[in-house]
């Protein structure tokens, strides 16, 4: 082949390639950079607080894997690269090779030296052998008890109650019939086989993994009585917070305030518990505040006085203190029907300095009987008569909210600070960070994998580009201040302006750039350039984003030559691979010097096979067995 130079100069690619050193994965369900919060948020405030040099965190994404690389901490301005898949995983995966060769191949293509895994939902789980054998150490975080059983809650749909997830007698599919007819399909194996291969594959990555992290010790009991795992190689960890009382907090009022958090709307939250706690207090002298549900279902053709029964709007989890001490809430209630790992609703409450009811479900009687900030409940009827109880005499629960103002509960740096000794006693995180310049094809791998948005998130909840600006944290500081009408207003007209600059920035790059091979440029003529031979095999190298190949059906190029020849349009499927006779698909050139438009078909059977046999398009290549000069326009694609 012969010699390449480009045609147009590479856009700005960031930071890619920005030390080179070694790098810990981050392996989770769903993306951690939503701007409103999401499920994986101890996981960004752990990134942010350890501050790394580099990590990559990556999750899945429908129908590809995304990996971000983070830069010392700096979770607001992530590197995302997306890879594409056949199919999109299982939500319950025993084994995905797909997945595993990328995985193996990030290893590289990123330098990992450890692994951190915090969620295997959607993974394979014998993703633990593959880093095992690449000897990449890993550690295993159990957020829920997946490691359990498939039903992450253990909890039973039908009975509405924990589920003992007992395994006496002949094997069975135990609740998961029942949890998959509310969460949906979870895997395409029978369900009994699947409870059976699940455990035995995570006795087999729980058997490999370095350390295996608990957020309470009543989740490391739970896990321990359904696993074999050496205790020396568990930790109790829990999850740090930075959610700090800002705001003051309204005096007691005449009702006794008690306030709801989080999604309690759902069985699995506990709203059977609520609803009966709710309609039993009626005649008390009792105020319900809801934050983050605006409804409970069965209350809704109740007669309740909607003075003392609140619902509020969705909140920002930084907010959450300053809301409940603004509403001047006396007692949060926590009333779960399935078993906490640890609860971060419990330690929101605290952190606003709140005393708490629990019903004792996994890890609240644990952590409410350690610090005394709080009263354990075995019933409904107990967490009434403690209620009718606070109603009467105030000096109780008074006591407790002094205990609650006095817990001590470890930051997100103080949490990074026991992980970092954790990786480094794991040898998951190298002590000296060696700098390596960036090889070359995985310099232009990475290129052509970035991508500008988070493909995790869904379209209207990725940032707005403002939000990257230096006057923004400063405009945080004082956001609560400035009525909400306002900021959405401002909101508005600051994403209408991104909207046209991206457009205007459309126009300028519009057509796709190449690099020619054998061919000496003569001159520019509108959109077409003009070249002369200069070797035996010249052509064109198309610099492109992975496709997926059913996204095009043809590929259109422009093209006059001065004698008569032929075409040939080649692609590849993976980085690894060499361009080959077998992926391509050929035209012959009629000569003459007019301009014609070549169709390259892509759809018919015989070509179709191969142009669809990997789940994405990373390269093309146009081959021109021809004589003399070339003109060549804009190379276009035909959607279906």
């Amino acid at each position: 082949m012969g010699t390449a130079s480009s045609e147009s100069v590479h856009p700005d690619v960031g930071r890619i390639g920005e030390n080179r050193g070694r790098a810990l994965l981050f392996v989770l369900h769903t993306s951690p950079f939503s701007p409103h919060g999401g499920t994986e948020f101890h996981v960004r405030d752990l990134v942010e607080a350890l501050a790394l040099d580099r990590v990559v965190v990556a999750y899945p994404a429908g129908r590809e894997l995304v990996a971000a690389e983070v830069f010392r901490g700096d979770v607001k301005a992530p590197v995302f690269y997306s890879f594409a898949l056949s199919n999109s995983p299982d939500l319950v995966c025993i084994d995905n090779p797909e997945i595993t060769r990328l995985v193996q191949h990030w290893i590289e293509l990123f330098g990992i030296s450890g692994c951190h895994i915090h969620h295997l939902k959607s993974w394979p789980i014998s993703l633990g052998r593959v880093l095992s054998q690449a000897n990449i150490p890993y550690l295993y975080s159990n957020h829920d008890y997946y490691a359990v059983c498939p039903n992450w809650n253990l909890f039973d749909y039908d009975l509405i109650r924990s589920c003992e997830c007992s395994w006496e007698g002949k094997l069975d599919a135990g609740c998961l019939p029942a949890f998959t007819s509310r969460v949906g399909l979870i895997s395409s194996m029978d369900l009994t086989a699947l409870r059976y291969a699940h455990r035995q594959a995570f006795r087999e990555f729980i058997s490999s993994a370095a350390a295996v992290v608990f957020p309470s010790e009543t989740a490391r009991r739970r896990v321990l009585e359904a696993l074999p795992l050496e205790l020396g190689r568990t930790h109790v960890v829990e999850h740090g917070t930075d959610i700090r009382l800002h705001a003051e907090r309204l005096p007691p009022g005449t009702n006794l305030r008690v306030a709801a958090v989080g999604g309690v709307a759902g069985s699995l939250k506990g709203n059977r518990n609520y609803r009966e706690l709710v309609l039993r207090t009626s005649e008390l002298p009792v105020e319900w505040h809801f934050f983050g549900a605006d409804k409970l279902p069965g209350l809704e053709d109740k007669r309740l006085d909607p003075r003392k029964v609140r619902f509020h709007e969705r909140y920002r989890r930084e907010e959450i203190a300053d809301l409940l001490a603004e509403q001047g809430i006396d007692l949060c209630v926590i009333l779960p029907s399935s078993d906490e790992t640890f609860s971060y609703v419990l330690s929101e409450a605290w952190a606003a300095g709140i005393p708490v009811l629990v019903n004792g479900k996994g890890a609240l009687s644990e952590r409410v009987n350690n610090v005394g900030a709080g009263v354990v409940v075995n019933s409904i009827d107990e967490a009434f008569q403690w209620l009718q109880r606070f109603c009467s005499d105030r000096a109780d629960i008074q006591a407790l909210a002094e205990k609650a103002r006095a817990v001590s509960q470890p930051s997100n740096a103080q949490n990074a600070e026991v992980y970092l000794r954790l990786y480094r006693s794991t040898d998951a995180l190298e002590t000296e960070t060696k700098r390596e310049p960036l090889k070359e094809g995985a310099f232009r791998e990475l290129v052509a994998r970035k991508v500008a948005v988070d493909p995790g998130l869904p379209a209207e909840e990725a940032a707005p580009e403002y939000q990257r600006s230096g006057w923004y944290p400063k405009f945080l500081e004082i956001k609560r201040y400035i009525p909400s009408a306002i900021r959405l207003a401002g909101r508005r007209i600051l994403v209408l302006l991104e909207d046209g600059k991206r457009k205007l920035r459309g126009e300028r790059i519009n057509g796709i750039s190449y690099q020619i091979i054998d061919l000496r440029f003569l001159k520019k003529r509108g959109r077409f350039s003009i070249y002369q031979s200069a070797g035996t095999a010249p052509g064109v190298l198309f610099d492109i984003k992975p496709f997926r190949p059913e996204s095009v059906r043809a590929v259109h190029v422009r093209l006059a030559i001065s004698r008569q020849g032929k075409a040939r349009l080649r692609w590849m499927h993976s980085f690894d691979e060499d361009f080959a006779d077998a992926k391509s698909t050929q035209v012959t050139l009629p000569g003459g010097r007019r301009v014609r438009d070549y169709r390259f078909d892509l759809s018919t059977e015989s070509v179709g096979r191969f142009w669809r046999a990997g789940p994405e398009i990373i390269k093309l290549r146009l081959d021109l067995s021809i004589d003399g000069t070339i003109e060549i326009g804009p190379i276009e694609f035909e959607v279906p």
